[in-house]
């Protein structure tokens, strides 16, 4: 079973700077999302993705994930299909022995900036950047597949 370890948190944007960092541009929308279960396709600069997600006994922070590459042309087709998406421009941050992800979001959600790190363990310790805001793990209103959903995080 291929497991996701993720803690997310909001950005301060002032304190961010992205310059000099390597950036990657996202458009991803959901062919099917529930409460335990989404399946997100995405195109990562012009590489397409299917992933599934799928939560871990109720836990905020482990989901199973399946990722697969697909056809630029048939991501593009899928993306078709789904109601909504979303799109961010994505940078790394190296930090330690971690990489984080920062997500600038763009449309909809211009203004928001999210930040994901991927662990080996739940307990494994990391270090927090200083544009770091506040922790978010867990809050459903901060999952890609509900910011999708217009109007969604203005609910939060």
């Amino acid at each position: 079973m291929a497991l996701e370890i993720e803690r997310k948190y909001l950005v301060h944007k002032e304190r961010f700077q992205p310059a000099g960092l390597v950036r990657k541009e996202i458009v991803q929308g959901f062919l099917s999302r529930s409460r335990d279960i989404v399946c997100r396709v995405r195109l990562v600069d012009r590489k397409g993705f299917l992933t599934v997600k799928a939560r871990v006994d109720g836990s905020a922070t482990t989901r199973q994930e399946f990722e697969y590459p697909v056809p630029e042309n048939d991501a593009r087709e899928m993306l078709a299909l789904c109601e909504v998406g979303v799109s961010k421009i994505r940078y790394l941050y190296p930090v330690g022995n971690f990489t984080w992800e920062i997500d600038v979001f763009g449309g909809d959600l211009a203004g928001l900036i999210l930040a994901e790190i991927e662990l080996e363990h739940e307990s494994d310790p990391y270090e927090l950047p200083d544009f770091i805001d506040r922790d978010v793990t867990g809050d459903p209103a901060y999952l890609n597949s509900n910011l999708a959903r217009p109007g969604f995080l203005q609910g939060a």
